[in-house]
């Protein structure tokens, strides 16, 4: 996990109180990131994949969200996945909406899309009143945060889109998570399906640096 232990230790040394600035500073550098994510998940056993994926998981929703490293301090690096045909059924049956986090987060996409939108609440963060404020498409390589106050949506991603974030301490605890029912069986199909998404993050990453070395020779 060195190279994610090597962002670790940049946040501990320079994060002070705004974990999310110092980390987009670090993830907007130029690395191979795909690389640097998937070594860090072949370092953990599947029982620890199978804990972390536990402890933060909200049934029903996408993306699902994978800890592969969290703080003793409070932060915590973690990378989402984003299966298609879930997502469609969660959409379907009313479970995605905007919605705002118990945390806030920088995010760099490694592989696929998706639009987010984002709202202006003129309500209570707990009795929002919500408009649409803008809509923008997330594609690989793109840095972004957001508030955990700031009410957003992700709609229309693409299959086995994978995001890597540093989310900040918790703001409040969740209610929704629930591990009720989750098995080692669906930790290992999941495991399974982020592992394939990031080696097609590695290899459109290759192949995109071999187009500009074409360009340039």
């Amino acid at each position: 996990m060195s190279g994610i232990l090597s962002l670790v230790s940049y946040l501990r040394d320079n994060c002070a109180e705004d974990v999310v600035s110092s980390a987009s500073t670090y993830l907007s550098r130029e690395a191979d990131w795909a690389v640097l994510t998937l070594e860090a998940i072949d370092t953990l056993s599947d029982r620890d994949f199978f804990a972390n994926a536990a402890r933060v998981l909200v049934p029903n929703v996408q993306p699902r969200v994978f800890p592969i490293y969290v703080d003793e301090i409070g932060f915590s690096v973690v990378v989402n996945h984003y299966n298609r045909s879930d997502y469609e059924r969660s959409f379907d049956a009313g479970f995605i909406t905007p919605h705002m986090h118990h945390f806030s987060f920088v995010s760099r996409v490694l592989f696929g899309k998706f639009c987010e939108y984002r709202f202006d609440n003129s309500g209570s963060k707990l009795n929002p009143s919500l408009k649409p404020a803008a809509a923008v498409w997330r594609r690989a390589g793109d840095v972004y945060t957001l508030g955990f106050d700031t009410y957003h949506c992700i709609v229309a991603p693409e299959h086995n889109t994978t995001t890597l974030l540093v989310r900040s301490a918790p703001v409040f605890v969740n209610p929704h998570i629930n591990a009720d029912g989750y098995t080692m069986r669906d930790s290992l199909r999941e495991r399974g399906e982020l592992l394939r998404s990031l080696e097609r993050a590695v290899d459109q990453a290759q192949s995109c640096v071999k187009s500009a070395r074409g360009d340039q020779a």
